[in-house]
């Protein structure tokens, strides 16, 4: 197949290309990156997220999708502009992206849209959210609702559209795991705030697997939880993370602390999802780290 990624230099779309590359796809990456060297299997296109124009032979060459493009939600500290520019790289990017599909004479089977399970807002970890569950109402969430919204121009078409809700994806090469464990090898990596909140995460094979399983399944539509069948609390897994780098827990952050360290984004640290991911399962999917424990021995 050829698929088409914007969003493909990133933590998730690196694991995905690995992927597609393994099983004999061609890849072709949307990037703002310049000079890249293309090769045999993967190819990379210059290409700015607002702009529509140059995007139509991309689109026809492909059979498939991917839009994983969005700045790092946890980069930077959440000042107003910061949160503009979350909101707009990953509504821009969508919404430009979904007009040329729409636009297209030839456009690919299928559109895999990147979201995350801050749809649902925070909830405490007794409530299982499925995919049917109402959005929330705080700052995440109503970015996810607009990221998800953008895509509504594949509605007057017959492309498929697959929205991958993400957990916290697991890597030691970036993302939160990345931030977690220099403090966790020095006994600093215990729980924030309680620790009782939901810690929805998922291993990056698997949410890279999760992506080529709803490109390849022809009757996944609309939204998943891409998050794994295993909960756990943020205490749960400070504790796990612990056990895997064989050091003790000698310190944890108090919310109040939390909060003045990273002002609004704390509350994406203190609170959580119990996402299921009983929908992707009956799909058909299968984990390849279910168990929290084989995930981070894996990782770490």
């Amino acid at each position: 197949m050829n698929i088409l990624i914007a969003g493909g230099t990133g933590l998730i779309g690196t694991a995905l290309v690995a992927l597609l590359r393994d099983r004999g796809d061609s890849v072709r990456i949307l990037t703002r990156r310049r000079n890249l060297s293309s090769s045999d299997t993967i190819q990379y296109a210059e290409w700015q997220s607002g702009a529509e124009s140059g995007l139509d032979p991309h689109i026809k060459w492909s059979d498939a999708l991917v839009n994983l493009a969005g700045t790092n939600i946890g980069a930077k500290r959440w000042s107003q502009q910061r949160k503009q520019e979350i909101l707009d790289s990953r509504v821009q990017s969508t919404g430009t992206l979904g007009e040329a599909v729409a636009h297209s004479d030839a456009p690919p089977s299928v559109f895999v849209q990147a979201s995350a399970v801050g749809y649902y807002g925070y909830h405490p970890a007794e409530t299982v959210l499925t995919e049917d569950a109402p959005a929330g109402s705080d700052f995440l969430a109503e970015v996810c609702q607009a990221w998800e919204a953008a895509a509504n121009p594949l509605a007057a078409t017959n492309v498929r559209l697959a929205i991958a809700r993400f957990g916290v994806v697991l890597s030691p090469d970036g993302g939160a795991l990345q931030r977690m464990l220099p403090p966790a090898r020095m006994g600093a990596g215990g729980r924030l705030g309680s620790g009782r909140q939901p810690f929805p995460w998922i291993h990056l094979l698997d949410a890279a697997a999760a992506i080529i399983f709803l490109i390849d399944n022809q009757s996944a539509q609309g939204p998943f939880n891409v998050a794994s069948p295993e909960s756990c609390s943020n205490g749960e897994f400070a504790r796990a993370l612990a056990r895997s780098v064989r050091r003790p827990i000698l310190l944890f952050l108090p919310a109040f602390q939390v909060r003045l360290m990273f002002g609004e984004m704390a509350d994406m640290l203190l609170e959580g999802q119990n996402a299921s991911a009983q929908r992707l399962q009956d799909a058909g999917f299968e984990f390849a780290f279910g168990d929290l424990e084989a995930a981070l021995h894996d990782l770490v």
